[in-house]
This record gives structure tokens, C-alpha cells and sequence, in this order.
């Protein structure tokens, strides 16, 4: 096998790794105030007034549209946190074990992508049962690849959360996936057990595509697009800014560019955050095509 010029890994060493103003004060009185009595006959008009000032004080309540796009607002951001949730709850189990790998192939496949974009080209691709993954790349910007890996999967994951409520055209969507998973498993992953996970998930993508109702899609690609953007903030925080790994993405950045792969790390989670807010902003204000 040739040596490659850029290599982007993801060894793994014990653990996952990729990588008011206050109101003013009331006016006091020096005795009673004198309260002024209405008379009989303007008793009806003072209740009025009081009730006119008393609504145009209660806050506004969102009637007809408006209280619909409140509702939908609310029903489009209960699922990606009820994922988000269950995926934290079951984060360690086999239950979200297959989404890590996929997101594990976006990271490497998106140094790949970095790589081709830049003037160069894909060797191939390696996956590893524990969560580890590389990237052999020949030419390209290795400052430009070395900053794909994550940047990569969590956009990968914000395409998928906007996907998901943006279109209804989510089986075609899965179905693309999954052809496209199977074709980057053919070409260039060379590893047996990513080879094997490759062909297993592009396949069930189409399956599920071309079998099971629209809904079905819509809630996977919520799914996925979740647990991307849980694990592109979870590998940063556990391989760069909470441990120290050499030969990691943020290590090699840190010596191409001399500045601390901390700080590499800090700006890819701030990043990461910012990309993922703004998905669940778009996602709130669903308006499907």
C-alpha cells in the first residue's frame, strides 16, 4: 500500500475518541388618601373603564394562525428532544451503537470530501468495532482536511435535523443516503467490519425508503441528525479538550498551525453549538416543501 501523504485517525486510548431594572419604588403617602366615591348612576361607566384597562394590560394571547405556529413550534422541537434525551440515557448501549459508526463514517468520509474538494483524492477509508476510524488521503489542504472530520459530521447532522422538517420528501432522502452509503462502502472502504456495517446500513436505508411509510423517514432522519450532532460535540469535548491524544485531528492541526489543540477544540465545539441551535431554530418554524 502506498503512504499516504494525510492520514486522519481515530485511534482509540481507553474511551471514545475521534474526538431587572427593579420596579421603581411605590410613592408614599403620609396619611389616608381620600377615596373618591361614584355616584350611583356612574357606576356602570367606572366598571367599564376599569375593564377596558385591564385587558389592555393582559398579555397578548395568540389566537387563530399564531397559536397554530406556537403549537407547531413546540411539536416540531419535542422530538429532537425526546432523542436527544433517550440517546444520553442509552448513549453506552448497543441501542445507539450503529448511529455512532455512522456518524464515525461522515467524520472520515467528510476528511475524504475536504481532500477531493482541495485538489486531491480518497485512498481509502478504515472503521473499527470501537468507535475508530481513518482517512488515507493523497494531496489537498491538510489544514482544510484535518478541520473536516467533525465539522463535517455535524454538518452532516444539521442537513438531516433541517431535512427532516423542512421537506416531505423524506423516504427519497433516506433512500440517497443509503445509496450513497453503499456506494463509499464499495469504493472506498477497506476494512471488513466497516465494509460489512457499510453494505448493512445503506441496504436497511433503502429498505426502510422503499418499504415503510413517510413518517417512518421523517422520524429517522431526526434521529440521525440528533445523534450526529450529540457526538460531534460529545468526540470533541472527550478527544481534545478533556484528554490529550497524539495523532488525533487536533494534534496534527495543533502542529501544522502551532496553535494548542485545545483551542482548536473550544472552536469547534462553539461551532458545533452555534450550527446546532440554529438547525433547531429552522427545524421550530417547520414549513414543509
Amino acid at each position: 500500500m502506498s503512504t499516504p501523504l494525510s492520514l486522519c485517525s481515530r485511534e482509540k486510548s481507553g474511551g471514545c475518541h475521534h474526538s431587572c431594572v427593579p420596579a421603581p419604588s411605590p410613592k408614599r403617602f403620609l396619611g389616608r388618601p381620600q377615596t373618591r366615591y361614584p355616584s350611583e348612576g356612574n357606576v356602570g361607566n367606572v366598571l367599564s373603564d376599569h375593564a377596558k384597562i385591564v385587558m389592555e394590560n393582559l398579555p397578548s394571547v395568540a389566537t387563530g394562525p399564531e397559536r397554530r405556529v406556537q403549537a407547531s413550534a413546540i411539536r416540531n422541537l419535542a422530538l429532537p428532544i425526546l432523542v436527544a434525551g433517550l440517546a444520553f440515557v442509552f448513549w453506552d448501549t448497543f441501542l445507539v451503537y450503529p448511529l455512532k459508526i455512522l456518524v464515525v463514517l461522515f467524520h472520515e468520509l467528510s476528511h475524504g470530501l475536504a481532500a477531493v474538494l482541495t485538489g486531491g483524492a480518497i485512498e481509502h477509508i478504515e472503521i473499527s468495532f470501537d468507535q475508530g476510524g481513518v482517512c488515507y488521503t493523497r494531496g489537498g489542504s491538510s489544514f482544510l482536511i484535518l478541520n473536516a472530520g467533525y465539522l463535517g459530521s455535524l454538518g452532516a447532522g444539521a442537513a438531516m435535523l433541517v431535512l427532516g422538517a423542512r421537506t416531505r420528501h423524506d423516504r427519497l432522502f433516506v433512500g440517497m443516503l443509503g445509496a450513497a452509503l453503499l456506494v463509499v462502502t464499495l469504493v472506498y472502504i477497506r476494512s471488513r467490519f466497516g465494509f460489512v456495517y457499510g453494505i448493512l446500513a445503506g441496504s436497511a436505508l433503502l429498505a426502510i425508503s422503499w418499504k415503510l411509510p413517510e413518517g417512518v423517514s421523517d422520524v429517522l432522519l431526526t434521529v440521525l441528525g440528533t445523534v450526529s450532532c450529540l457526538y460531534a460535540v460529545w468526540d470533541i469535548g472527550s478527544d481534545v479538550i478533556f484528554r490529550h491524544i497524539p495523532g488525533s485531528d487536533a494534534y496534527r492541526l495543533a502542529e501544522l498551525t502551532g496553535i494548542p489543540s485545545v483551542a482548536w477544540g473550544v472552536v469547534w465545539v462553539a461551532l458545533c453549538l452555534f450550527v446546532t441551535f440554529e438547525a433547531l431554530a429552522v427545524v421550530s418554524r417547520k414549513e414543509t416543501t
